[in-house]
């Protein structure tokens, strides 16, 4: 027999026969952290819609609701606009810190949490 059919014979006794060592705790919380770190983090896309919600609010404005004197003069639909975003930004950096084994970004989470903190008309 090949070296790689007795080694998984091996490890496959070793598996049925249900003695992971004298821990078994720390066995399963190993095995379970490959599992973990062999599955594929998700993108954490409110984040970035957050941000881009809060670009597309503030060049809006004058691009579009300025032309209107319902939204002219107080730009409510901005307003909506930038809390939206806030509420994307907010949710994607609470997954981004509390479930940082699932969802990928605290870097950058940070990084455009203050980019579109540095966007004039933020609330």
């Amino acid at each position: 027999m090949s070296s790689w059919h007795l080694e998984f014979c091996n490890w496959w006794e070793y598996i049925e026969s249900g003695t992971f060592g004298s821990n078994t705790k720390s066995d399963v919380q190993i095995a379970s952290k490959r599992v973990l770190s062999m599955k594929a983090k998700r993108t954490n896309w409110s984040l970035w819609s957050g941000f881009l919600l809060r670009v597309v609010a503030a060049v809006s404005y004058f691009l579009l609701f300025a032309r209107f004197p319902m939204t002219h003069d107080f730009p409510w639909v901005n307003f909506l606009l930038f809390e939206l975003a806030v509420a994307l930004l907010g949710l994607g950096l609470r997954r981004a810190f509390t479930n940082s084994r699932v969802y990928r970004g605290k870097v950058s989470g940070s990084v455009l949490a203050g980019a579109s903190g540095a966007i004039p008309g933020g609330i």
